[in-house]
């Protein structure tokens, strides 16, 4: 079966004195689908708030100076009223700058969200690096790496690595004005192609920032082939074993014993004798009696 991966995404920002930030619906969304959405946010006393019908994987909290800063990622299983809805709404709790990432996924296992947050901390140098702990369920799962920080906007990542190393394709990239401390975040993905523990992750960014970056690694397992043979670990014994051929079988059932004969016919029935009456005489004679 297909490995997952992600298919399309929008981006989307507004600056200072909103709740809420608005992303168009990613192409070709269908039912089954996982939608991921890396979201920011960043005020004096603003804090994510977790949409309505997703799952929110990690919510981490990072305060520079007088700001207060929010990072986390949300996921769910597009259904009918997803596919038929044109963009989604992440909110919160008070009015402050807010960003994000909307990315389709394709073939996630079984329908379901199946994933692990295998590395959260925050670095401050220009080679950002993240310890992780995570081994993917199957095979060609899915890797996701979601990145973000506020600095300047011409602070760019210019790849991404991982261990054990992977190819890492740049999803996207996306930096908005809002004054002073302006939001920059990212995403980009890799095929698990085996089973290998993931022990860090990461990425290279054009310039040092001057605030630490954060980073969240999400495994989507990719879907198990159900092709193959499964080895009985061992037979049960037979209880009842058949001696003779199934109903509608070729050949002759063997008799296992034969019942004893409780009556036996030795004799047989009278036949009643037919009667037969005197012939009559054909013309009698009268003959009177001597006086």
């Amino acid at each position: 079966m297909a490995a997952p991966v992600p298919e399309s995404y929008n981006v989307a920002s507004v600056a200072s004195g909103v709740d809420g930030v608005t992303i168009t619906k990613p192409t070709g969304l269908a039912v089954g689908d996982m939608l991921v959405a890396g979201i920011t946010t960043v005020g004096t006393s603003t804090a994510l708030e977790t949409p309505s019908g997703w799952t929110a994987v990690n919510e981490l909290q990072h305060i520079s100076g007088n700001n207060n800063f929010w990072y986390g990622t949300y996921s769910k299983i597009a259904d009918s009223g997803d596919v038929a809805a044109s963009n989604f709404t992440f909110r919160n709790s008070a009015d402050g700058a807010m960003g994000g990432i909307l990315i389709r996924i394709s073939n996630p296992i079984n329908g379901e969200p199946s994933y692990d947050v295998v590395g959260r901390d925050t670095t401050g140098d220009s080679t950002p690096t993240f310890t992780a702990a995570g081994t993917p369920i199957t095979a060609d799962s899915l890797l996701i790496a979601l990145y973000s920080l506020f600095d300047a906007p011409t602070i760019t990542y210019s790849s991404y690595n991982s261990t054990p190393s992977k190819t890492w394709t740049e999803i996207a990239e996306y930096t908005w004005v809002v004054g002073g401390y302006d939001p920059v975040i990212s995403a980009a993905w890799a095929n698990a192609t085996n089973v290998d523990e993931i022990t860090q992750y990461g990425a290279t960014l054009s310039n040092t920032p001057s605030v630490n970056v954060v980073g969240a690694l999400l495994i989507i397992s990719a879907p198990t082939n159900a092709t193959g043979t499964n080895t009985l670990l061992s037979v049960s014994p037979a209880i009842f074993e058949n001696a003779g051929v199934e109903v509608g079988g070729a050949g002759t059932s063997a008799l296992l014993e034969v019942s004893p004969s409780f009556f036996d016919q030795s004799g047989r029935g009278t036949v009643m004798p037919v009667w037969t009456n005197t012939d009559k005489p054909a013309t009698p004679t009268w003959t009177n009696q001597d006086k």
